[in-house]
């Protein structure tokens, strides 16, 4: 039943804005979430009543402990000065990201129980394969997203690559980390062609989304892949990169346009100002977990309306953490985030640094892997952070999640 539920959840995130159960401008509730709390409530319970087995917390997930009740703390601290409707709006968030971080959590006791499938890899496959296709047909059957109805809120992207999700930046980071995924993994020879071919239609699905964040994540996740793996990596993608921007003209425009005022990296230069500045009338309890839309409302950056899809972030999710939970909230945040990297260095260093893996072999679900994708999926979704708010995004915090989950495991370090 844990694969089901996790299978299930893996279909539903795929599924992304088809997915919506009930919605509105704020926000909504995806089936995503209704099979993240199955998959969480049956787990917890399952192994509660189960005879000899026990549910351990990873000592890792006790800083998020320690941001849970600063949150709270912040939460109430702050309830004066918002509605009844505003405080159960912005729980509802908060509740979502504990629901993702008690799957993390339930993971790893999966996997230590034996009732957990160790091999994520088919998984990620799936999932890749899942966003992957929806791009290339949305991009043949709806490239022009101006048509929509701008009451919907979506941006009006033309010929850029969205698929389910209706956004290329998220679309393509979420690619990115399934790309490092499945690239730890090495496959037996008899499916080296299939592999390399995946890869290549992820790589060309990141291409065509025209997401300058996304690419740079690319770029921090080769340039450290280079490093950990082979350092022949590091030329072929910069042969690559300067192949597709002499092929492509649109890669050119898009990049040039970075200091064009009217380019979405103005208004990303704007969103910082604008969290910096809450962030610093604020800095001890922040405004409240998910309470940012109305402090920006009060404020008067939206002007008009209460600022669409995207009104409720900030184009940065290390300023939103600081915004809303002071510096303490962000200081516990990141000691959360940056733990295990430190372990999986500390695994790669000391242990088999430099080894090639087993060629045949299925390894993804031993340490060195996990601790691969730690060391180069984190970084890079760090930097990617600082222009979307990429860490609460539940199709990727779905993947940081199993792959945290799956590294505890590993290096058999609750």
């Amino acid at each position: 039943m844990f694969n089901v539920l996790i299978t299930l959840w893996v279909v539903s995130l795929a599924l992304g804005q088809f997915g919506i159960v009930l919605g509105s401008e704020f926000g909504g509730l995806y089936f995503s979430d209704i099979f993240a709390g199955l998959f969480v409530l049956y787990g917890f319970i399952y192994l509660a009543i189960s005879p000899n087995r026990r549910i351990i917390l990873p000592k890792v997930y006790i800083f998020f402990l320690l941001f849970f009740f600063w949150n709270v703390i912040s939460l109430i601290f702050n309830s004066q000065f918002f509605s009844l409707e505003e405080l159960v709006f912005s729980s509802f968030y908060f509740i979502r990201l504990c629901l993702y971080i008690l799957a993390g959590i339930l993971i790893f006791n999966g996997l230590r129980e034996g009732v957990l499938n160790k091999n994520f890899i088919f998984l990620t496959i799936f999932y890749a394969l899942a966003l992957v296709f929806s791009g290339f047909t949305q991009l043949i059957f709806f490239p022009n997203f101006s048509l929509l109805d701008p009451s919907l809120g979506w941006d009006p992207h033309i010929n850029r690559l969205l698929g389910t999700l209706f956004d290329p930046n998220f679309m393509g980071a979420t690619l990115v980390f399934c790309f490092n995924i499945i690239f730890s993994w090495v496959p037996p020879k008899k499916y080296s062609i299939p592999f390399s071919l995946l890869l290549s239609l992820i790589l060309l699905a990141i291409l065509l989304t025209f997401s300058r964040s996304a690419w740079l994540m690319l770029a921090v996740s080769i340039f450290l892949w280079g490093v950990i793996k082979d350092p022949k990596l590091l030329l072929i993608s910069l042969l690559i990169g300067f192949l597709a921007y002499f092929a492509v003209p649109r890669v050119q425009t898009r990049i040039s346009s970075i200091t064009d005022p009217a380019d979405s990296a103005h208004f990303r230069f704007i969103s910082w100002l604008n969290t910096l500045d809450i962030a610093r009338n604020n800095f001890i309890l922040g405004t409240g977990y998910n309470t940012f839309r109305f402090v920006q409302k009060d404020t008067g950056y939206f002007g008009l309306g209460w600022g669409g899809k995207s009104g409720g972030g900030s184009d940065s999710s290390l300023l939103l953490i600081m915004a809303t939970t002071g510096i303490p909230g962000l200081f516990l945040f990141c000691l959360f985030l940056f733990y295990p990297l430190f372990s999986s260095f500390r695994v790669l260093s000391s242990r088999i640094l430099g080894m090639s893996l087993p060629d045949g072999e299925e390894v993804f679900h031993n340490h060195v892997s996990y601790a691969q994708v730690m060391l180069v999926s984190f970084p890079a979704l760090v930097v990617n952070s600082f222009f979307i708010n990429s860490f609460f995004y539940p199709q990727i915090m779905f993947l940081w999640n199993l792959v945290l989950g799956g590294f505890i495991f590993s290096c058999n370090e609750p």
